[in-house]
């Protein structure tokens, strides 16, 4: 296990690099000095790495814990990676369902990316029918 002053002696490299604390858990020290606690695990027969905090935000208990409960949720079969992105997207659509808000919120991020007419389309929607129920939550929608 890594000790406090180890980590503080983590001085930057010309590239990033570990230093292993144990049973997958590691620091990661970029080019840049910063320093960050990763886990890799093995799941669905794949490799992947979960940021568990930057240091010194999160010092060494702290990270093995999260780890330990990453862990567990691993052998419930649960991803955290995955179940940490599901959580940011019920909480970012939870804050403002409505069809108005999606909808704007894709023509702000789209429409740089299409022509000038195809922008007056999507903008002329709401025109053409202006009594529609824009204010109406989408999982409140059917089909």
């Amino acid at each position: 296990m890594l000790t406090d002053n180890q980590i503080k002696n983590a001085r930057p490299r010309d590239k990033a690099y570990r230093l292993a604390d144990g049973a997958g858990l590691h620091l990661e020290v970029s080019p840049a000095g910063g320093k960050l606690w990763r886990l890799r695990y093995r799941f669905g027969g794949k490799e992947k790495v979960l940021a568990l905090g930057k240091y010194p935000n999160v010092r060494g208990p702290d990270a093995r814990k999260r780890a330990a409960e990453s862990r567990q949720a691993i052998d419930e079969g649960i991803d955290p990676a995955a179940e940490r992105k599901a959580a940011k997207e019920r909480t970012r659509v939870a804050g403002d369902g409505s069809f108005e808000a999606v909808a704007r919120t894709w023509i702000a991020k789209v429409a740089p990316t299409r022509n000038q007419n195809t922008q007056s389309k999507h903008l002329a929607i709401r025109a053409i029918d202006p009594d529609l129920p824009l204010d109406r939550s989408i999982s409140s929608s059917t089909a």
